[in-house]
């Protein structure tokens, strides 16, 4: 006679195995579409926007994250900022990667500012600035900051934050590339990016983007903090 066939798993096994199945193929997805973006050498879709709407439609869009954890969100947009050629949609991705990464950074109870203001180069003190930005002293940036409560960036982990697949993330919770991305899309629009930290505390993004591009730009032109 065949011998009995095993014992079939209990449902809540089979259950939590389908789940991982789910997960992991989900994560292996994103990893995937991120390296597609950090490797192609796509063009941007220009148009003239306000950054400023792009900043508070991010925010809108990670709302939900925000209220579950209990995180406030504070502004002080400057509405003298005039319009830029800009892909907002690309430069959207940059800000919820941002926002994201500072509220799991808090976890719970925490607190992020964004704020955004017209700067203008100044000759001596922003020579270096002038020189990545492609700039002339005199000529007008934009700044965009944001800053949340969280515990910062340690200071051996800041040469690494930009590079393809370093996360300080638990394993499962981030890709590590999202930084890297956001490095390459800043480049594109011919500003820099930095991510260092508050004297108050907490960590401090700072994005800086010529109000107009003078001739042509690395793309991928950014500095770390």
């Amino acid at each position: 006679t065949p011998p009995p066939p095993p014992p079939r798993p209990p449902p809540d096994y089979i259950r939590r195995q389908r789940q991982m199945c789910i997960r992991d193929s989900t994560r292996a997805n994103k990893v995937i579409m991120e390296l597609l973006d950090l490797s192609r050498d796509a063009e941007l879709s220009f148009a003239a926007a306000d950054i400023n709407e792009v900043i508070n439609k991010s925010l809108h869009l990670v709302e939900y994250e925000t209220r579950k954890h209990n995180i406030s969100i504070s502004t002080d947009l400057d509405q003298n900022i005039p319009e830029l050629e800009i892909d907002s949609a690309k430069l959207q991705q940059v800000f919820i990667n941002l926002f994201m990464n500072s509220m799991q950074a808090m976890v719970e109870n925490g607190s992020i500012q964004v704020r955004s203001r017209l700067f203008t180069l100044r000759k001596t003190r922003d020579a270096a600035l002038a020189r990545e930005l492609h700039l002339l002293a005199g000529e007008k940036m934009v700044v965009i900051e944001v800053a949340d409560s969280g515990p910062g960036v340690e200071e051996e982990q800041s040469a690494k934050l930009f590079d393809p697949f370093y996360t300080t993330k638990p394993v499962g919770e981030g890709t590590g590339l999202g930084l890297a991305i956001s490095q390459k899309i800043i480049g594109m629009h011919c500003g820099t990016i930095m991510l260092g930290n508050r004297k108050e505390g907490g960590a401090l993004a700072r994005i800086t983007l010529p109000i107009e591009k003078r001739g042509s730009c690395e793309k991928e032109d950014s500095t770390r903090g």
